[in-house]
């Protein structure tokens, strides 16, 4: 074991099951000192799995360890620094007069009105087309786009309910936050969750407010989606606030929803109150919040509400 080469060495481990790494490890002293080498994980999960970022918080070795995390990220996405943020800038700027009309199609023969830009580093084309699973009913030029650049996968949505939502054609899913209930409960892996709030971070910094408020008016008000999920409202009123009021900003803080919970025991608080304490959203509303506010505490469904409670809020929804 002590002889065997670094080369040797990272083939073996390049070969092994995530889970099965750290017991590797554990062989010998040689081998148990290297989960301190962050070249060697580094290299490890960009060859194995081609994911190139990950969340501070983690280092390159947990993510070579975790195969809940690692196994379930997008490998196409790239982070914004690795971009020029001039051109992306330019690009959005040029499609601010589509974003805030709800009729404008990329072409006459379209039939969609929905719009996205590709994110392949250096390309940042726009064009029109519903993106969303297969089949998709009116692909449009951005999807003709991914088939002649199988590498431009990814993609931002700029306008509809899914608006500033990341998206890869390859993988055929959304990137780090789902818009349905059913993937909205689970764990979603963490790095892929960093890397979409730093790209919203990252476009936000250049959009201004009347474009971002025509668009998170058209979330408010859809009906697409029956309301389902708690969002703190002291919050939710202060972004009331900033979307009725045009010389206010955005709200500078997130939602809070772990004050929905007892500290010690971590149990719903049974004195939640409609309205007092929080209100209920849309699934796709609650992951744009998600997204481009960020949320501290889990997700709650009203299902878990007290049944006077529930029953006083499926009574005010059914009106």
């Amino acid at each position: 074991m002590e002889r065997l080469s670094y080369e040797i060495v990272f083939l073996v481990l390049h070969h092994l099951h995530a889970d099965d790494l750290r017991a590797f490890l554990s062989t010998c002293k040689r081998f148990y000192q290297l989960q301190h080498d962050s070249v060697l994980w580094r290299s490890l999960v960009r060859n194995k799995y081609g994911v190139r970022y990950r969340d501070p918080a983690m280092s390159w070795f947990d993510m070579a360890t975790s195969a809940k995390e690692v196994l379930r990220m997008c490998p196409h996405l790239t982070l914004p620094w690795e971009h020029d943020y001039e051109r992306v800038a330019r690009a959005m700027t040029a499609y601010t007069s589509p974003i805030t009309h709800e009729n404008v199609t990329c072409c006459p023969a379209s039939g969609s009105s929905s719009f996205g830009m590709c994110l392949s580093p250096g390309c940042y084309h726009l064009a029109c087309g519903d993106i969303f699973f297969h089949p998709q009913k009116n692909p449009g030029h951005l999807h003709q786009h991914y088939l002649a650049n199988k590498t431009h996968a990814i993609v931002l949505r700029l306008i509809g309910a899914n608006f500033l939502e990341l998206w890869c054609y390859a993988c055929d899913r959304p990137v780090g936050f789902w818009g349905t209930e059913h993937q909205e409960h689970q764990s979603l892996p963490v790095s892929e969750q960093y890397g979409v709030r730093q790209w919203l971070r990252w476009l936000t910094y250049g959009l201004d407010f009347p474009q971002r408020r025509a668009c998170e008016l058209k979330l408010l008000y859809s009906t697409i989606q029956t309301p389902s999920l708690l969002l703190d409202s002291q919050w939710f009123y202060r972004w009331i606030h900033y979307l009725s009021n045009a010389q206010a900003v955005p709200p500078s803080t997130a939602p809070r929803h772990d004050r929905f919970f007892a500290p010690v025991s971590r149990q719903l608080l049974p004195h939640l109150k409609f309205h007092t304490h929080f209100v209920v959203v849309s699934v796709p509303l609650y992951c744009y919040v998600k997204r481009m506010y960020n949320i501290h505490g889990p997700t709650v469904h009203k299902d878990c509400l007290d049944r006077g409670v529930l029953s006083q809020i499926n009574r005010i929804l059914s009106q």
